[in-house]
């Protein structure tokens, strides 16, 4: 039996999480408390991630990479409780990274390693945490370096 190249991708990506949630994080402890971003790199440039220094740079995906989450903003009516359910996607193989986690930071900077993959991984949606506020980290797991970060939004319900 053949299995595709996108089952494998999304299943390495889901392995270990519970409910889709971001597992815990264990951090030393000189860098459980998050700090203020990394010296800020050029646009677009990738810059080096450090588990427990909070990400506050803009948005921003490096020349070849593609980090998608859907809907964002997402309409708030649809989940009153502000906790939605997104769908996220990724591509980093143009800009040859072969190994990528994708990390969750809350609006006060914690980060969770949600997975990781190969440099794919194909729309899928996460559990019913996302909030307005979250910032989405691709890592090349690799080289170490922050290549694609995106702020989760919430549309007003009217």
């Amino acid at each position: 039996m053949k299995i595709a190249p996108l089952a494998i991708a999304a299943a390495i990506l889901l392995a270990g999480c519970n409910d889709n949630r971001p597992a815990s994080v264990e951090t030393s402890s000189t860098a459980t408390k998050p700090a203020a971003a990394t010296a800020a790199a050029p646009a677009g440039e990738p810059r080096a991630f450090v588990n427990g220094t909070a990400v506050t740079d803009p948005d921003f995906a490096a020349a070849g990479v593609t980090l998608s989450v859907t809907p964002n903003p997402y309409n708030g009516c649809d989940f009153p409780h502000g906790q939605a359910v997104l769908d996220v996607g990724f591509d980093a193989r143009p800009a040859g990274i072969k190994h990528a986690q994708i990390w969750v930071q809350g609006r006060g900077g914690k980060q969770n390693l949600w997975g990781q993959a190969p440099g794919f991984s194909a729309p899928h949606p996460t559990g019913k945490w996302m909030v307005d506020g979250m910032k989405l980290l691709l890592v090349d797991m690799d080289g170490g370096k922050l290549v694609a970060a995106t702020t989760v939004h919430a549309a007003p319900c009217r």
